[in-house]
C-alpha cells in the first residue's frame, strides 16, 4: 500500500445490478476525470451531480454515468476525489476500471481508501474501525454500537482517560524533580483515590466492549458430547426447526451442522458437532476431528450428555482452554437430575430456551450497553491496559515507590496510544486495521 497513490475500487458489490459505483481517489484525479468525460474539471462543482458520457482512451464510448466530484479537503478520503454511478453491467465496471487504470491510477487493495481518511485527518482510528464493524454488523444493535463509536464517543472517552492519567503522571514527575515543591504523602493519598476511578471506568468499558462485540459478531456456540445424547434434537428445539438429521442411530452427525438464531439482538451462532467417542469408523473420525476444531473455535461450549461422565468432562474442560463450559443434561425425562450439571432439560421440550439466558450469564453478556468497542484488536487493547492500571492500583495499597508507580502508569498508556493509532507507522496499521475491510471501502 502507497498512501499517495491515486487509487480505484468499486464500492458496490461485484454482482449484475441496476446499478454499480466506482470509487476514484487520488492527485490524479482531475486528470483521469478530464480525459474520461473530454470536458474540463473546472464544469464540475464539488458535491454535485453531472450526467456525463465517459469514454476509453480511444474515446469509445463506456456509458453514460452519472458523476459527483469532491475537491482536497472535503472528500472522503481529504483527497480529490471522484465517484461514477453506472449501469450494473459486469462488461460496464470493469472497462471503466481498466481505462482509470490506463490514465495513471492502480487498482485499490481494501480498505485503502478508509486508510487514506486516517492519514489525511479525516477520522480517528478508532472511527475508521467502526466503519468495518457497520459493515460486516449481523444484528441492528450491533450497527447501533458501532454508529456510536463512529461519531467519536469511544474515542473522547479513551482520550479523556488517557489526559487524566498524563495529569497524574505530571504530578508525579514533579514530585520526583523537585521534592521540595511537593508533598509525595498528598501524592500517594491523591492516587489511591484517582486511579481506582479511572480503574474503575476502564473495567466498566471493558465489559461493554465484550457486550458490543457479540452484538456486533454473534455468540459462536458448539453443541459436544458423546453420540446419541440428543446434541441435534438441542439444535433444532433452540433454532425452532428442523436443521440437524435426528435418529436413534448413534454416529448420525458425521460433519458440522450450523444453524443461526437472532434473539434480542445477538446472532446465536450453533455448531452441532458430530458425537466424540473412541474406536469410530473412518469417516466418522474425520467428523470428530472436526469437532475438536469447533471447540478450539467456538465462544462458549454446551457439554450435553444423558449420563454424567466425570473423565469425558474433564476432556472437554482440557480442549476448551478456560472457555465457559456448560453442562447440559438431557432426557430428563427419563434420567434422573445430576446435582454436578448446570441445566437439566428435555430436549423437546420448550424449557430447552432457558440455554440462551445461561449463554449469557455465562458470557455476562449486558442488555443495556452504552458503548464499548467492538472490534478484536481494541478490545484486546483495552483488556490489556485494565490489567495494568489494576495492578498498579494494587502496588499502591502495598507500598510500591512512587517512581515505580509511575512506570506502571507510563506503560499502561502506552496501551492507549496503540489503541489510538499514536506512534505507528502506516504499513502496521494497515496490516493491524484496514487490511480486513472489503475493496472500495
Amino acid at each position: 500500500m502507497f498512501i499517495f497513490d491515486t487509487i480505484v475500487a468499486e464500492a458496490t458489490a461485484p454482482f449484475e445490478s441496476a446499478l454499480s459505483i466506482v470509487r476514484l481517489s487520488g492527485t490524479k484525479t482531475n486528470e483521469i476525470l478530464e480525459r474520461l468525460t473530454e470536458k474540463s474539471v473546472d464544469q464540475f462543482k464539488p458535491r454535485m451531480t453531472y450526467n456525463r458520457n465517459i469514454y476509453t482512451v480511444d474515446h469509445k464510448k463506456i456509458d453514460n454515468a452519472v458523476i459527483v466530484y469532491f475537491e482536497k479537503g472535503k472528500s472522503f478520503t481529504g483527497e480529490e476525489s471522484a465517484e461514477f454511478y453506472v449501469h450494473g453491467s459486469r462488461i460496464i465496471v470493469n472497462e471503466l476500471i481498466d481505462t482509470i487504470i490506463t490514465l495513471g491510477a492502480r487498482r485499490a487493495e481494501g480498505g485503502e481508501f478508509t486508510a487514506k481518511a486516517y492519514y489525511n485527518g479525516r477520522m480517528s482510528l478508532v472511527e475508521a474501525e467502526a466503519i468495518n464493524e457497520i459493515i460486516k454488523a449481523k444484528t441492528t444493535k450491533g450497527k447501533d454500537l458501532a454508529l456510536k463509536t463512529l461519531s467519536g464517543e469511544n474515542r473522547e472517552k479513551i482520550e479523556n482517560i488517557r489526559t487524566e492519567l498524563l495529569d497524574i503522571m505530571a504530578r508525579i514527575e514533579v514530585d520526583i524533580d523537585y521534592p521540595e515543591y511537593d508533598d509525595e504523602e498528598a501524592i500517594f493519598e491523591k492516587l489511591k483515590i484517582d486511579l481506582p476511578i479511572i480503574s474503575q471506568k476502564v473495567k466498566s468499558l471493558c465489559a461493554d466492549s465484550k457486550s458490543a462485540l457479540y452484538y456486533l459478531t454473534g455468540i459462536k456456540v458448539a453443541l459436544v458430547g458423546r453420540p446419541n445424547v440428543g446434541k441435534s434434537t438441542i439444535l433444532n428445539s433452540l433454532l425452532g426447526y428442523d436443521k440437524a438429521i435426528v435418529t436413534n442411530i448413534p454416529g448420525t452427525t458425521r460433519d458440522v451442522v450450523e444453524g443461526e438464531k437472532n434473539i434480542n439482538g445477538v446472532l446465536y451462532k450453533f455448531f452441532d458437532t458430530a458425537g466424540i467417542r473412541d474406536n469410530p469408523d473412518p469417516i466418522e473420525k474425520i467428523g470428530i476431528e472436526k469437532s475438536h476444531d469447533t471447540i478450539k473455535d467456538a465462544d462458549i461450549i454446551l457439554y450435553i450428555y444423558d449420563k454424567f461422565d466425570e473423565e469425558e468432562y474433564k476432556d472437554i474442560l482440557i480442549e476448551s482452554n478456560d472457555k465457559p463450559v456448560v453442562k447440559v443434561q438431557n432426557k430428563n425425562d427419563i434420567n434422573s437430575v445430576d446435582k454436578e450439571n448446570d441445566i437439566s432439560i428435555s430436549a423437546t421440550s420448550k424449557k430447552v430456551n432457558v440455554i440462551y439466558e445461561i449463554i449469557n450469564k455465562r458470557l455476562d453478556i449486558r442488555e443495556t450497553v452504552e458503548g464499548g468497542f467492538a472490534s478484536k484488536r481494541d478490545l484486546d487493547l483495552l483488556d490489556s491496559f485494565s490489567k495494568q492500571l489494576s495492578e498498579a492500583v494494587f502496588n499502591i495499597e502495598e507500598g510500591m515507590t512512587i517512581d515505580v508507580i509511575e512506570t506502571m502508569l507510563l506503560n499502561s498508556t502506552h496501551k492507549l496510544d496503540e489503541l489510538l493509532g499514536n506512534n505507528q507507522t502506516m504499513e502496521d496499521l494497515y496490516s493491524l486495521v484496514f487490511a480486513k475491510f472489503c475493496v472500495g471501502k
